[in-house]
Parts: structure tokens; sequence; C-alpha cells
């Protein structure tokens, strides 16, 4: 039995062609990283896409210098300023409310949605085409009539 401890070997010295990889780099190029870069590169530029265009596009015209000017954003209505909207389309269940949404978008050059009234998040901003904002025109269900029948 050895009693005396054997010293260890020095440690290898890297080959010529062999690089030691630094922390930084080891992150960088993982395939996890790069798989989020390239999802989170093109969602990230798609978001400022419509930020720009439909919130505020007083940024486009200051960095343009007034060279490209586009439509002006929805604004909330509010009592001081109430934006209309021009067009609301109401239909029925497939009553051709896509057709008329793509007809309008194409024939007159408008931005209409199809269900969507959201203007401050799609390009909507003329009108909407839908069957369920017809809803808010429905009469309201009588509450008093059902408080009679419980209390008899």
């Amino acid at each position: 039995k050895k009693t005396s401890k054997e010293p260890e070997p020095p440690p290898r010295p890297p080959k010529a062609n062999e690089k030691e990889e630094t922390l930084f780099e080891i992150f960088i190029y993982h395939p996890l990283i790069l798989s989020l870069i390239t999802i989170l590169l093109p969602y990230l530029l798609y978001t400022t896409y419509h930020y720009l265009l439909l919130q505020r596009p007083d940024i486009i015209t200051t960095l343009s210098y007034g060279l490209i000017t586009p439509r002006p954003p929805v604004t909330h209505q509010s009592a001081k300023h109430h934006d209309e909207r021009q067009l609301l389309i109401i239909g029925t269940m497939s009553g051709g409310t896509v057709q008329v949404a793509s007809t309008l978008k194409t024939a007159l050059q408008l931005e209409i949605g199809h269900e969507n009234a959201d203007a401050r998040r799609s390009f909507v901003r003329d009108g909407t085409v839908s069957w369920f904002h017809g809803i808010r025109f429905l009469p309201r269900p009588d509450d008093d009539d059902d408080d009679d029948d419980v209390a008899s």
C-alpha cells in the first residue's frame, strides 16, 4: 500500500485548434438562446410596427422629418375628445359579413375589420363588419318582471 500521495499531473494545455469558451460565448451560442432570439426578434418588430402606426404615428412623422405622415390614431372616447368610427355594419351569423369586409377593404381601400373593433391594436380605423356587435341593439331583459314573480 502506498502511503504517500502521488502528485496530480499538471492540467493539459489546450491544443492549437482548441479554444476555451468564455461564459458569454457559452450563453450566447446555446441552442435555447438562439431559438429565443429567432422567435422574439420578429415578434418585437411586429409589435413595434403596430404600436408606431396605430398608436404613435407622431413618432414616425418626427423621425422622418415630415416626409412620412401616417393616418392619425383612433383616440379614446371621452367627454372632451370624441372620435367617432365611420362605419359599423351589422349582419347575421353566416350572413356574408366576411365577404362584405373583404369587399370594402379591396374596393374602397378602407381599413375595415371583421369581428374586430380594437383600432389601437389592429388596422380597423374605418370601421367594423360584425354580427356580434349587433347584440348591443337587442332590447335588455326586463328585470322588474322577474322580481315580481319571486315576491308573490
